[in-house]
């Protein structure tokens, strides 16, 4: 009936068993308690931030109007080219058959020669 020796007895072994668990129970409860608050933290940090970041980099009024005239120059700019554009081949069309009018050196290098 000798089945080895133990250097522990079973109460105690149950005893150390349930105050370690209840130590590790703690220690999670704590890590968790921190991490959370750590999160927190730093969500409020970034968040901030990001409001002072953009509250820093709004356009004054007289900066707002800078931009607004110079994206309305921008835009006109564009209609007048693409108006000169469209005049010029306006002016490249005959008058009768709609057909794009060729001068003798264009002509020539496409290859007809001579045109009287």
């Amino acid at each position: 009936m000798y089945s080895g020796s133990h250097l522990v007895e079973q109460g105690v072994r149950g005893y150390l068993y349930r105050a370690l668990d209840h130590c590790h129970g703690n220690r999670v409860g704590i890590y968790n308690y921190v991490f959370n608050i750590l999160v927190f933290v730093i969500f409020v940090v970034v968040f901030g931030l990001s409001l002072w970041y953009a509250y820093r980099n709004k356009m004054t009024p007289y900066d707002q109007y800078k931009q607004q005239i110079r994206d309305q120059e921008y835009v006109l700019s564009k209609i007048r080219y693409f108006q000169t554009q469209k005049d010029l081949q306006r002016e490249q069309l005959s008058a009768i058959t709609q057909l794009p009018v060729l001068s003798q050196d264009e002509l020539r290098n496409r290859g007809f020669g001579t045109v009287a």
